[in-house]
């Protein structure tokens, strides 16, 4: 449970810093709780319709889901950016975040960092490493890496965490950009 908490919040630092300006918001039409399913009905959609998803295809990214493998959700993309969370059993996940970026991914790495150190995560320095800026994560024994790529203007925030890095490298290999050099092919 900590362990998807965690992953939301990192989810949500990803949108904040894709967030777009303020002078294209618009009211929202918010529905009426007498049309709202049960948070049991909810679960059981969602469980659903993401078991049952076995293949991925948006402007972002494609992914066909190696056996084992499952998605957090459905993926829901939109003009400027697109977030996943892909799982293996209880404790292999993928949080992978691609946008639109204004800044370096030096700099995507060091915000994202701070923004992990404010919740208490443990977050080493981001280090340079090939076409990435890498960082080692911790919390309450959950220990995780995350990379922070960018081509042109598409930047990716991909967050793995597992008791071994490795076993990510099957999603890796199935997954797809439509940017290159922004995702880790293969970790270690």
């Amino acid at each position: 449970m900590r362990f998807i908490t965690f992953l939301s919040m990192l989810l949500a630092f990803a949108m904040l810093a894709a967030t777009p300006d303020i002078s294209d918001a618009r009211v929202r039409h918010i529905p009426s709780m007498r049309h709202a399913k049960s948070q049991n009905e909810q679960n059981t959609v969602q469980e659903q319709q993401t078991t049952d998803i076995r293949e991925v295809h948006n402007n972002f990214f494609s992914v066909s889901l190696p056996e084992g493998w499952k998605l957090q959700k459905p993926v829901v993309p939109v003009a400027d950016r697109v977030s996943a969370v892909f799982m293996k059993g209880d404790f292999t996940r993928i949080s992978l975040n691609i946008f639109k970026i204004p800044f370096t991914k030096q700099l995507m790495a060091e915000k994202t960092a701070d923004s992990m150190r404010k919740r208490d995560m443990e977050v080493s320095r981001p280090v340079e490493e090939g076409d990435f800026y890498v960082v080692d994560i911790a919390k309450n024994g959950v220990t995780g890496k995350g990379w922070f790529g960018k081509n042109g203007a598409i930047g990716a925030s991909t967050v793995i965490f597992a008791p071994d890095l490795t076993e990510a490298n099957e999603l890796l290999e199935c997954l797809k950009t439509s940017t290159p050099h922004i995702v880790p092919e293969k970790v270690e």
